[in-house]
């Protein structure tokens, strides 16, 4: 019943941590401990929301190859070209040019999983799709970058960072969750997993509230530069919903499929691409404050998004 209810009112909850951070932001002085703590609640998050799936049987959402050839198509073929049409409309400003390609080019690896999973998706092939999807984007965005934006700009990632926060928060919980249910479940008549049924709202809410204390203040002193990029992250959002119908249809998907397919392209890899930002020189630096913004905007979409998609876009 508790749980029926928290997840019935997850919106509310979302909303609140929005507002909590957006007033202590305002009150605390040093948040730097916040965001350190942001990948810690992540790991917290990501557990919780594993433990809610048979991990036991995830070897068989790696088969669904329908699903992983639409996913790919849709996240690194038509989203690149509609991300290569919206900068055409935007300021010559280099940075945040290049500040909208680093965070709309690539689909999330994280927090998508979550979204999927109150979503009402199919988490398993959301969970087989992940390191498929990050061993892509690696490959993909430096090439993207240099073929929209040319030579001026190069971008590129350090494998061994990007392979240490996947491990930390997507492989470290997923095998820790994985042993739960194992073991620690067996012996307990399933009481941990049920324990944790209850976390993914209130962790996701953690989150949320972590995220808009800690960057709520850099936006805000960068209201001239992000303003003209809300519609833009907008127009993107309501993008993503239409394409994810459009080809769950023509590819016939199940439901919960293309619930997932609709998270994984409306959420983008903000946190991946983020340190790539902040250690660009000076005039492209403006960037990392393009990728704060298009997180917070996201986060309000998906609170939007968890009860749209399954209860309209991809209703049973």
């Amino acid at each position: 019943m508790i749980k029926e209810l928290i997840e019935k009112y997850q919106v509310v909850f979302y909303l609140m941590s929005i507002v909590l951070g957006v007033v202590l932001s305002n009150v605390l002085y040093d948040v730097e401990i916040f965001e350190k703590l942001i990948w810690f609640f992540l790991a917290v998050l990501l557990y919780s929301t594993f433990l809610q799936i048979p991990l036991n049987n995830l070897y068989y959402a790696f088969l669904n190859k329908r699903f992983i050839i639409v996913a790919i198509i849709v996240n690194f073929l038509v989203v690149p070209l509609f991300v290569w049409v919206l900068i055409s409309f935007l300021t010559d400003d280099l940075g945040i040019r290049l500040g909208v390609l680093l965070v709309l080019l690539m689909p999330c690896t994280d927090w998508f999983i979550t979204f999927s999973h109150l979503g009402k998706g199919d988490t398993k092939i959301a969970i087989a799709f992940t390191p498929i999807s990050l061993m892509i984007q690696i490959f993909l965005l430096p090439i993207y970058v240099l073929i929209f934006l040319g030579r001026d700009v190069i971008v590129s990632f350090s494998t061994g960072d990007v392979l240490k926060v996947f491990t930390l928060i997507i492989v470290l919980p997923l095998a820790l969750a994985f042993l739960t249910q194992k073991f620690l479940d067996k012996l307990m008549n399933g009481k941990i997993s049920k324990l944790f049924s209850y976390l993914p709202v209130p962790m996701l809410s953690v989150v949320i509230f972590v995220i808009t204390l800690t960057q709520f203040e850099v936006v805000f002193n960068n209201l001239g530069y992000v303003l003209i990029l809300f519609p833009i992250f907008i127009l993107f959002l309501v993008f993503s919903l239409f394409i994810s119908k459009f080809f769950s249809t023509i590819f016939a998907l199940k439901v919960m499929e293309g619930r997932v397919l609709a998270f994984s392209v409306s959420t983008r890899n903000s946190f991946l691409v983020l340190p790539i930002s902040l250690v660009l020189p000076e005039p492209l630096v403006i960037s990392s404050v393009v990728i704060v913004f298009q997180s917070l905007i996201e986060l309000l979409g998906m609170i939007l998004f968890v009860w749209l998609i399954p209860n309209v876009i991809f209703k049973e």
